[in-house]
């Protein structure tokens, strides 16, 4: 948190102020179920050397959880944030690196995770190859090299090393960030213009879908600079708490505090083709 932040989240609050104009029009979207698939069991290691740190009480069954589902080597809690509407209470925010024996898509590991931890606490779960997370911070990342340091680290298996920070790991040059921002969100501004067309064309599906386009590439042009590689998803629920490790204003631009803001968030979120 000491860390100064060379890209100015603010930057992008124009564009979302914008866009909320346009999500009136998700109402006039078609909502579609998104059946939830269930995930096998993986097999996990039979290592007992492992260790859990000091921390809150409610976390302790997540961790159980966590280590009987994946081969987890470490976790690290990156903050807790409160929840919409607030009287939900606040979300736990975990990043989990995994070994590299199995050949599962990281998200598949995240909805089991958040599947299995429904009935206990509220959670957020993010899941990378503890191997790429090395290779990243041996090359300066500055994501990885500020949240996996030891004073977040609330589990350890003990098994593999975690490589030390480079003396000098920052954002690359704010000329880089920019271009990279600009680039997206000149995409970002395209399909804000698409969107407008095809409703007053009466188009709302591709109207809706023109606007998730828009809001995840809004968000993409925030977190691919500070995180200097780029997510590969279209769930704009994911990506908007991860852009909450960065910016509670960019955050808040999509309040979920009463039943028609959860409503209209919801439609966008299913808008996408």
């Amino acid at each position: 948190k000491d860390e100064k932040i060379l890209f100015n989240p603010g930057d992008c609050i124009l564009f979302f102020e914008k866009l909320i104009c346009f999500i009136e029009a998700a109402y006039l979207i078609h909502q579609k179920d998104q059946p939830k698939t269930e995930t096998d069991k993986p097999e996990t290691s039979e290592n007992n050397k492992d260790e859990i740190t000091e921390m809150e009480d409610p976390l302790v069954p997540v961790i159980n959880i966590i280590k009987s589902s994946m081969d987890v080597e470490k976790i690290f809690l990156l903050g807790n944030y409160p929840l919409q509407p607030a009287e939900l209470g606040d979300e736990y925010d975990l990043l989990i690196l995994v070994k590299d024996n199995h050949n599962r898509p990281n998200d598949e590991f995240e909805s089991l995770i958040h599947n299995r931890s429904a009935d206990m606490v509220p959670l957020n779960a993010s899941v990378f190859k503890l191997s790429k997370v090395n290779e990243m911070i041996l090359n300066g990342n500055y994501f990885f090299s500020i949240f996996c340091v030891p004073e977040k680290l609330i589990y350890d298996a003990g098994r593999i090393q975690l490589e030390s920070p480079l003396p000098k790991h920052d954002l690359p040059r704010l000329k880089v960030c920019k271009q990279i921002h600009n680039g997206i969100m000149e995409k970002a501004n395209g399909f804000v213009a698409g969107a407008i067309n095809y409703y007053e064309s009466k188009d709302f599906s591709l109207s809706g879908f023109m606007l998730h386009q828009a809001v995840e590439h809004g968000l993409n042009s925030l977190l691919q600079p500070l995180m200097q590689f780029r997510l590969h998803t279209h769930n704009l629920h994911k990506l908007m708490r991860i852009t909450r490790r960065f910016s509670m204003e960019i955050f808040n631009l999509f309040p979920r505090d009463t039943d028609s803001e959860i409503r209209l968030f919801q439609l966008l979120q299913k808008a996408y083709i």
